[in-house]
C-alpha cells in the first residue's frame, strides 16, 4: 500500500510545533515558517528550553508554507536550530514569543 505523508504530518509526528507567519493581504511580503520542539527530548514536561528552526521567504516572493516547512525542517534535523529557555511560563507564551520575534522579517 502506497502512503503519502505531508510535510506538515511528518513534523507533528516527530513531536515538532509549527507557526507560518505571513500576510494574507500581501503575498510578496515574504513570510517565516518556525518549528520547534522542547529540548528535554524524553520528557516534554520537563523541558524549560526550545530548539527553534526557522526558513525565511524573502520580500518580493510569494510565501509557500509547504516550502518553507520543508527548509525549516530540514534544517532542524541537520541541527541548524537555536536554543531559548521560552518554556517557563507555558505554551500560550511560547507561541507568543515565538510569534513576536519573528514577526517583525514580514513587511
Amino acid at each position: 500500500m502506497i502512503q503519502t505523508v505531508t510535510p506538515g504530518q511528518a513534523a507533528r509526528d516527530a513531536g515538532l510545533e509549527i507557526m507560518y507567519i505571513f500576510d494574507r493581504d500581501r503575498p510578496k511580503a515574504g513570510g517565516v515558517t518556525v518549528v520547534w520542539s522542547p529540548a528535554h527530548e524524553y520528557d516534554r514536561s520537563r523541558s524549560t528550553t526550545a530548539l527553534i528552526s526557522v526558513a525565511y521567504c524573502r520580500p518580493g516572493d510569494a510565501f509557500d508554507k509547504r516550502i518553507g516547512l520543508e527548509l525549516a525542517m530540514q534544517r532542524m534535523y541537520n541541527d541548524n536550530y537555536i536554543i531559548l529557555p521560552i518554556y517557563q511560563h507555558g505554551e500560550d507564551y511560547v507561541h507568543e514569543t515565538i510569534r513576536t520575534m519573528f514577526s517583525q522579517f514580514v513587511h
